[in-house]
């Protein structure tokens, strides 16, 4: 019973943190290309799907959330963007928002004529490191209630 007490007291201690800024993915990798012609260089930003290119920002507005976009430019070239941001949309877009029941995100889906999404999605979520992906990690307290519950079912 010690055991499960130092337990719930460490898990408390863990869960209370002082509040920050919000962090979020952000995408800095750049490439260099060199035009054909002029032989200028030119750096452009090129944000990926693959965590390996991203880098965690700290947003310095608090009206910032952290946002993943995809711009879809044609049908064989897609933009990416992560980062922190202020969220906005257009009247052209159809929006899902579960800000007001609880949830931590909005998301604006550009609409064409006819009312068909295109691709190109903006999402902003409130909570650190949300922008990450597709992936759905179970939260840090859904896995301590977990444990909790396991640990009180078999009195360890």
């Amino acid at each position: 019973m010690q055991v499960l007490a130092l337990f719930l007291f460490l898990t408390v201690c863990l869960s209370v943190t002082p509040s920050t800024a919000l962090q979020c993915y952000t995408c800095q990798k750049t490439v260099k290309t060199v035009d054909r012609f002029t032989k200028e260089e030119t750096e452009t930003l090129q944000c990926t799907e693959d965590p390996a290119d991203w880098t965690v920002e700290t947003c310095s507005d608090q009206r910032e959330f952290c946002s993943k976009g995809k711009g879809v430019i044609s049908y064989s070239s897609v933009k990416y963007d992560r980062g922190c941001a202020i969220p906005e949309g257009s009247v052209q877009d159809s929006v899902e928002d579960n800000l007001d029941s609880g949830g931590n995100s909005i998301c604006w889906y550009h609409l064409r004529k006819g009312g068909y999404r295109t691709g190109t999605v903006s999402c902003f979520c409130n909570t650190d490191l949300c922008n990450e992906g597709g992936r759905n990690l179970a939260s840090y307290s859904m896995i301590m209630m977990f444990l909790i519950l396991v640990l009180l079912k078999y009195n360890v």
